[in-house]
């Protein structure tokens, strides 16, 4: 991690790929000759969400679940089981290739692309019914099951762990005993049923982790768990997946065989993949890599693609979801439905071969 004896601290250096350049289909990260300009939002809650902790060590509870951005100084002014960071330098690394030589122009060009629009919203009813304006040139739906809910414990790139009934929620183990009254260390407490309860022996407790704690005490948990899916259907235009609704869905159970069909025959199709890259276990939910694997224990979780088909030219733009939990999750659990449409789009860049080495022409359509 870069630990400096001298300076006494590390220095890590933390570099993140720009996931909407990551959907070109010709070399990934790369754009054609041209001028561009990038415009990028900085996460307000980044302190929570750069770094994840997904044993609950550190509540960074002085932090208010997140890390400091400072150096403690004076006696006593080191927090237990808080992070503490100096971020140094932000910079955008950008690499170019070109040519040799003065007066080069290059070709016009047209490349296809499929940009991500992502929507989300809040979940209060076990019935699904709403919907989504999506771009006409849609080729595929994903839903996901999340819960909103920002803490270095809670993973910030999973969106789909309420797939399984998986909940990211929890808080810290305050002194008084007011979260459980086991539990007074100042640690993190996961309120996820399957993080803390064993299904290997008809239920009892057993230590998936250091600090799984009795689900039964921790006070209010029921209110923030989060329901999967019981039954799902989508429409778009003319084109409804699936025909037949996915029902009887229990990823408790494993009876998830459909969507799991679907999601390889989709994994396939896109990315080139002859199999999946998530077991039917950690599809499901089971499988962890940091716990007992069980019911609701799982770090990844299910979600659900849809290929769309409409005929060329359908200019369908609204998109319904109709669908089924398998019980309505209370308001403290901030369930989320989140929406991805993909989309099918033509990037253009035009020079005049006679002239400047900049583009006379730069503009995207949709394909529909």
């Amino acid at each position: 991690m870069g630990w400096d004896e001298n300076a006494g601290y590390s220095t890590v250096t933390s570099v993140e790929p720009l996931v909407g350049l990551a959907s070109w289909n010709n070399n990934p990260y790369a754009c054609p000759p041209g001028e561009y300009e990038l415009n990028m939002v900085f996460d307000p809650d980044y302190l929570k969400t750069v770094v994840f902790d997904p044993l609950g060590k550190y509540s960074c509870a002085a932090g208010s679940g997140g890390m400091i951005n400072s150096s403690p100084t004076g006696s006593g002014s080191v927090k237990a089981r808080q992070i503490y960071c100096r971020i140094t330098e932000i910079s955008l690394l950008v690499g170019y290739v070109n040519p040799v030589g003065a007066g080069y122009v290059p070709n016009s060009i047209s490349l296809k692309y499929n940009p991500m629009q992502f929507a989300r919203e809040l979940i209060t009813s076990a019935t699904i019914n709403t919907t989504f304006t999506v771009p006409a040139s849609t080729r595929s739906i994903i839903l996901c099951l999340t819960n909103r809910f920002r803490h270095v414990c809670a993973d910030a790139e999973e969106v789909s762990l309420g797939g399984a009934g998986i909940t990211s929620f929890g808080k810290v183990a305050d002194t008084a005993g007011a979260v459980h009254p086991d539990v007074t260390d100042g640690s993190f407490i996961f309120f996820n049923k399957g993080y803390n309860l064993s299904f290997t022996d008809a239920g009892a407790i057993a230590p998936k982790i250091e600090g799984s704690v009795d689900y039964s005490k921790i006070v209010d948990a029921g209110k923030y768990q989060v329901y999967p899916w019981q039954s799902a259907q989508i429409s778009l235009g003319n084109e409804i997946q699936p025909r037949e609704m996915y029902s009887n869905l229990s990823p408790a159970t494993g009876q998830m065989s459909r969507p799991w069909m679907d999601y390889t025959n989709f994994i396939s199709k896109f990315q080139g993949l002859k199999a999946s890259n998530m077991s039917y276990a950690q599809y499901c939910g089971f499988e962890s890599f940091f716990r007992e694997d069980g019911v609701g224990a799982g770090d990844v979780s299910s979600f659900l693609p849809f290929v769309i088909r409409n005929p060329s030219g359908t200019l369908a733009t609204t998109l319904s979801v109709r669908g089924q939990l398998t019980a309505p999750p209370d308001a403290l659990a901030n369930q989320e439905l989140v929406c991805i449409a993909i989309s099918d789009q033509l990037w253009s860049v035009g020079f005049d071969q006679s002239g400047s080495e900049l583009p006379v022409m730069t503009e995207t359509n949709p394909l529909i």
